[in-house]
């Protein structure tokens, strides 16, 4: 009913009613008989109402045209619920329609009626047209707001970003400036260092050359002191030297004669390693350091493993004026091939290339 126009629905009054149906909650509703369902077929739109039209206007074109397969159809159809309907519609009251024209004050109060409805709707309408215009308007700010919400936010981005990189580069510039302030410390005090290693050097080079020409001096002023010195001087010290050569081929003569006494009369005799190794040369051009280091490990090689030779006791040896040990002449042979060993050892240069140490 709400699709229909106020026209129709007004047609439509005579053939309906309020009416009731059973249940809890039911309230009135607005019912139509029989003939108002077939008017308001008539009237509603869509497929279904359209078809039953054409049922409509085929059954009245059958019966004005006196189409007599209409009464069979009649008297073989099975009787249904709408027959019952409709033939209890046939006992109704016909429904006196108003078919008048209606009067021209109705008319205008039908129009102006109509013409309310319009402007109502042309309101409504502009109304909702105004509220569009807000939600738009509302929209685009929305739209502007966020845009711009957007942008600061990249634009905040874009400055964080640039502050952060100002910070890592003025942090990376101070690093720099720091590594290379610790760098030129460091250089500083190594040429600090090296200076004053230079100037140490220099001063103990100059110390040295100084000294160097106060003993040069010294060498000069020995060497003139020699020069000046008497001729009885000099023949005294070759003198004592001749004598102390005279005292040592004595020592040596006496050596040899008591080893070849000792030979012939098989009484024993002792010998000190100084002793031996002066018989047979074997310190010339030694200086007293290698003397004393030579002795100490010939003998060290005599008394321990695999030698195993005990000393006959202790004595001062007449050269070196010294407690040595004292062995039997039956090892003095032994003694002199172990000095010479120790000697080659201990210089590790060989005998004849031997020269004297101050």
């Amino acid at each position: 009913m709400r699709s229909l126009s106020e026209a129709d629905k007004k047609e439509l009054e005579p053939f309906s009613r309020l009416h009731k149906f059973k249940g809890v909650g039911q309230r009135d509703s607005l019912v139509l008989n029989f003939l108002g369902l077939t008017k308001l077929i008539m009237k509603l739109p869509g497929t279904n109402a359209k078809l039953t039209r054409t049922q409509f206007a085929t059954i009245i074109k059958r019966y004005f045209a006196r189409d007599p397969t209409l009464i069979q159809e009649f008297e073989e159809a099975e009787p249904s619920a709408i027959h019952a309907v409709a033939s209890e519609a046939m006992h109704d009251q016909p429904v006196q329609e108003d078919t008048s024209e209606p009067a021209e004050g109705e008319v205008v109060k039908k129009v102006q009626g109509e013409l309310a409805q319009i402007q109502g709707q042309y309101a409504e309408l502009a109304k909702r047209m105004e509220q569009m215009e807000q939600t738009r308007i509302q929209d685009e700010a929305t739209l502007v707001r966020l845009i711009k919400k957007k942008d600061n936010s990249e634009r905040g981005k874009q400055l964080r970003d640039q502050n952060k990189a100002a910070k890592r580069k003025k942090e990376d510039d101070e690093r720099a400036a720091k590594i290379k302030k610790e760098d030129d410390e460091r250089a500083a005090k190594i040429k600090k260092e090296d200076d004053e290693r230079a100037a140490r050097i220099k001063q103990a080079d100059d110390e040295r050359t100084c000294k160097l020409k106060i003993e040069e001096s010294k060498n000069e002023a020995a060497m003139h002191v020699l020069k000046n010195t008497s001729d009885i001087e000099k023949e005294q010290a070759i003198a004592s030297k001749i004598d102390k050569e005279i005292e040592l081929l004595k020592l040596k003569k006496q050596m040899e004669d008591n080893m070849k006494n000792s030979t012939a009369t098989s009484s024993p005799r002792y010998f000190t390693v100084p002793a031996v190794a002066s018989m047979y040369g074997l310190y010339e051009g030694l200086s007293m350091r290698y003397q004393i280091r030579i002795t100490n490990q010939v003998i060290n090689k005599l008394t321990k493993p695999p030698n195993n030779i005990c000393a006959k006791g202790i004595c001062e040896d007449r050269l070196t004026g010294k407690n040595q040990p004292h062995f039997g002449n039956n090892v003095v042979g032994l003694m002199k091939k172990i000095i010479e060993d120790c000697k080659k050892e201990q210089l590790e240069i060989p005998i004849g290339d031997i020269s004297q140490e101050d």
